[in-house]
C-alpha cells in the first residue's frame, strides 16, 4: 500500500496527502502504549519501507528518460507553473473562500480576448493574497477535524480520508475527483449518499449551465458540506 501511494505521489504529487490519515493512526498507536514500551507499529514500518522503495525506484526510472536527475527539476518546474495557474475546472476549499457571485456569473470573462479568463485570473491572484489568513484558518480547522476523525479509525479507513485532506489543502482538476470512488471503503452510509447526491447535482448542472465556474464552485461547496457532515460526529463523540 505504501509503495502504491508513493508511486502515485511521484507521478502527480497530491496523492502524498493520502499518508496523512495513516500517520495519525501510527502516532496514536505509538503514544497509547506504556512509556517504556512505545514502538512504532509494525504495519507503519512496512508501510514506510514500501513507500521509500517506490520513491527510490521511481526516481531512478525518471533519471533514465535521457536527461538524468534534471528530469525531476523540470518536473518540479512544470508542477509549480501549473499550480500557479487558475483553472475554471479546479475543485477545492480555496474556491469556497474565493469564488463570488461575479465569478459564478462569469463577469470577469471576455471572450473577445485570446485568453478570455486573463482578467479573472488576475482577480483571483489578488483575492488569494488578500484572503490568505482566512484560507489558512479554514484549512487549519478542517485539518483538525480530519485528524480527530482519523484518530478514531483504523489505518486503512484513515487512509480513505485522503480526498478530504486534498480538498482542504489543494485545488485539483475536476477529473481527479474520481478519487471519491474510495468513499465506500469508509463504510459510511451518509458519506456514500452524499457522494451520490453531489454527482446527481453536478449532472443536472451540466445540462443547466455551460459555466465551469458554477459547476465546480458549487462542487467545492458540496464537498465542504459533505465532509463536514461526515467529520463532525467523530469530533463531538
Amino acid at each position: 500500500a505504501g509503495a502504491c501511494l508513493a508511486y502515485a505521489a511521484m507521478v502527480r504529487i497530491f496523492p502524498l496527502l493520502f499518508f496523512f490519515g495513516p500517520a495519525v493512526v501510527a502516532l496514536r498507536e505509538t503514544i497509547q502504549k506504556p512509556r517504556g514500551k512505545r514502538r512504532v507499529p509494525r504495519w507503519a514500518i512496512d508501510f514506510a519501507l514500501g513507500a521509500a522503495l517506490a520513491v527510490f525506484l521511481s526516481f531512478a526510472a525518471g533519471c533514465l528518460t535521457g536527461r538524468g536527475p534534471a528530469a525531476w527539476s523540470e518536473f518540479a518546474s512544470h508542477i509549480q507553473q501549473h499550480e500557479k495557474t487558475w483553472l475554471t475546472n479546479n475543485v477545492g476549499f480555496k474556491n469556497v473562500v474565493l469564488y463570488d457571485t461575479a465569478t459564478f456569473r462569469r463577469e470577469g470573462v471576455d471572450f473577445s480576448l485570446p485568453e478570455p479568463w486573463i482578467h479573472w485570473q488576475a482577480k483571483m491572484d489578488g483575492l488569494a493574497q488578500s484572503r490568505r489568513p482566512l484560507i489558512w484558518l479554514g484549512q487549519g480547522v478542517l485539518l483538525l477535524l480530519i485528524g480527530a476523525t482519523a484518530w478514531r479509525l483504523d489505518a486503512q479507513r484513515a487512509a480513505m480520508l485522503g480526498p478530504a485532506v486534498i480538498f482542504t489543502m489543494l485545488l485539483t482538476t475536476c477529473y481527479y475527483w474520481q478519487m471519491l470512488l474510495v468513499v465506500p471503503l469508509l463504510k459510511s452510509r451518509r458519506l456514500l449518499y452524499g457522494v451520490l447526491a453531489l454527482n446527481l447535482g453536478l449532472h443536472a448542472l451540466h445540462f443547466a449551465t455551460e459555466s465551469f465556474e458554477m459547476r465546480y464552485g458549487l462542487m467545492s461547496w458540496g464537498l465542504l458540506v459533505m465532509y463536514g457532515v461526515f467529520l463532525a460526529p467523530f469530533v463531538v463523540e
